[in-house]
């Protein structure tokens, strides 16, 4: 289940989810369409042994005392909605993907063990690999796996959108892996293998 998150998070970008009818970037839809599959599955892990307690007051009870150092912060998330819904008239369904999303990510990973936990991180070291080659093949050969559509427009836009979709998306995901390994990160990958992720991402 968790490996499931990362590989929707990581290969059902949400212009992909556009061109499947899923209206995540476009004005419009349901209120279900604005959330990633991934969320909904982090949400659906989270909630369910809560709601299927014998006791879901006790459950959620417990739930808030494992998780207390992250109240402050989902409080404040909660009043942010509050205030963008009723005063600024703004939707708030940005704040559940975005940020309570993140929480229920955040709450299901850290309660991995090391073994899992390394396994996670080789997967996603293998996903990002395999977004980096797609990118390169489709800089050099103009094949796009998912078009940059915004609102049913068409961009001609020469930047891969790869599997994470826009190609800002892709900048910054690279971004953040190389400075990664260059503050040591990636040390459940053979030592080997750093220096030329390194340089493969950095380009």
């Amino acid at each position: 289940s968790h490996a499931a998150i990362v590989v929707l998070l990581l290969t059902i970008s949400p212009l992909a989810m556009n061109e499947l009818g899923w209206r995540y970037y476009d004005t419009g839809g349901n209120f279900l369409d604005k959330f990633h599959p991934s969320t909904l599955i982090a949400f659906a892990l989270v909630l369910f042994p809560i709601i299927a307690a014998r006791n879901p007051l006790s459950a959620s009870i417990a739930f808030v005392e494992r998780n207390i150092k992250l109240m402050p912060f989902v409080f404040a998330i909660l009043f942010t909605m509050v205030y963008a819904a009723q005063l600024l008239g703004h939707s708030f369904t940005i704040f559940i993907e975005t940020f309570l999303g993140a929480v229920a990510m955040f709450v299901l990973f850290s309660s991995l063990d090391e073994s899992n936990r390394r396994k996670l991180a080789l997967l996603l070291h293998l996903l990002l690999f395999v977004n980096a080659l797609l990118a390169f093949y489709e800089v050099f050969s103009g094949f796009r796996l998912t078009p940059l559509v915004v609102n049913g427009e068409l961009l001609d836009e020469p930047r891969a959108t790869a599997l994470l979709g826009h190609p800002l998306s892709n900048a910054m995901a690279a971004g953040c892996y190389v400075t990664v390994l260059a503050l040591g990160g990636g040390k459940d990958l053979p030592r080997l293998l750093r220096t030329p992720l390194f340089f493969v991402f950095a380009r």
